[in-house]
């Protein structure tokens, strides 16, 4: 659909009044403090709350694996590199980035 095709047929069909929509938008403009994101309108509002509670339910459910793939904070970065190297051998091409990172991060 060619897009003023779209806007004509849309027009007046939104579930919000756009009139109160920029006259928002105006207003957070001459604000001091603004918000990262704003949702205009209840069905917006609404749809981004039901996302945020999806996303708060999944961090819950996979908070162990997401978490697992960080350094084990008692080691150093080279530590755990070395002790990886051991378990599991150095993966092809890898050894030299791996140790000129966990170098860096040292430092």
């Amino acid at each position: 659909m060619l897009p003023a095709k779209w806007a004509e047929q849309t027009n007046y069909a939104q579930a919000g009044d756009p009139v109160k929509a920029a006259k928002v938008i105006v207003d957070l403009a001459g604000r001091k403090s603004l918000p990262e994101r704003i949702q205009l309108g209840e069905d917006c509002f609404t749809a981004v709350a039901q996302k945020l509670a999806r996303t708060a339910r999944d961090q819950t459910h996979w908070r162990e694996i997401s978490i697992s793939t960080g350094y084990l904070p008692d080691m150093t970065a080279q530590q755990q590199i070395t002790q990886r190297r051991k378990h599991n051998g150095p993966a092809a091409g890898q050894p030299d980035r791996l140790n000129a990172q966990a170098t860096s991060r040292e430092r």
